[in-house]
């Protein structure tokens, strides 16, 4: 529930219309994206995973699925013993964006988005597909974390037991981020992991293909446990507040910023999408 001062106690009365807190014994498992997603702003969380508001689709969140659609078609051909050349991944990856896009509602940047998706795979197949070694693609696994339920889902998974995560970013990554090592920190449990690999498509005007390797040691494992367990106890708190120093935190960025203001009051900053 968000944060309503007057009606914390120390036994947890709910203000009146809120749902629950969910229950640790009984919560389906948690995926990484939830427990970062909760970590950057527990009140953004609240909104999509408790009452269930629906996230507004945007471009690069179509971009980012139907990049690694077309990354995914072009390995699974290459473990079935079909190879296949970067046009063809890359109109499949264009073609997947324009479903995606009916869906979304984004018809005015069709062109922009498919052509961005297109260059994306391509630079993906000319500097990674030889080399990539895969064995299975779009791995999941479920198990516990300091007595907490997760979930996860690799990527791709090559034949040296390296983990390979695929993002898109409009910059070039500088390092592996904090969430992405809690993302690897977590796969190391549930698929028992010592190493991954983070590949970064880079969406500037000329496409890049950033690779970053990671061992994963005992100080990535110990802060994923770390923050799977805070997350936790913070998600059945039924105490969720709005993160505004967070750089992710804008109209443009969140579906929720109007029920934020309404709810916490204050302005959440930037501009609306039109």
């Amino acid at each position: 529930m968000p944060l309503n001062i007057q009606s914390i106690d120390y036994v947890g009365v709910q203000p009146n219309g809120c749902i629950p807190p969910p229950d640790p014994d009984y919560r389906e498992p948690l995926s990484p994206s939830q427990i970062n997603g909760f970590l950057s702003c527990p009140a953004s969380w609240y909104y999509r995973k408790q009452i269930g508001l629906p996230d507004k689709p945007t471009a690069a969140l179509v971009i980012g699925s139907a990049t690694h659609a077309g990354i995914a078609y072009a390995l699974q051909r290459a473990i079935e013993g079909y190879p296949t050349d970067a046009p063809s991944a890359a109109g499949f990856a264009a073609d997947e964006a324009t479903v995606l896009l009916n869906d979304a509602q984004l018809h005015s940047e069709r062109a922009k988005i498919e052509d961005t998706t297109a260059r994306l795979v391509t630079v993906w197949h000319e500097a990674q597909y030889q080399t990539s070694n895969a064995a299975r693609i779009n791995v999941k696994a479920s198990g516990k974390i300091a007595g907490i339920k997760v979930r996860g889902e690799a990527d791709m998974i090559r034949k040296d037991d390296l983990i390979v995560d695929y993002k898109t970013a409009s910059r070039k990554p500088n390092g592996i981020s904090p969430a992405h090592q809690l993302q690897l920190g977590i796969y190391a449990s549930l698929f028992a992991a010592k190493n991954a690999a983070v590949v970064t498509l880079v969406k500037t005007k000329v496409a890049q293909c950033c690779v970053e390797t990671c061992k994963i040691d005992a100080g990535i494992k110990l802060q994923a446990e770390r923050l799977v367990s805070i997350a936790a106890e913070g998600m059945a708190s039924g105490l969720y507040w709005p993160n505004r120093q967070s750089l992710y935190c804008s109209r443009r960025g969140c579906s929720f910023w109007r029920e934020c203001e309404s709810e916490y009051g204050g302005t959440v900053p930037g501009e609306a999408e039109a």
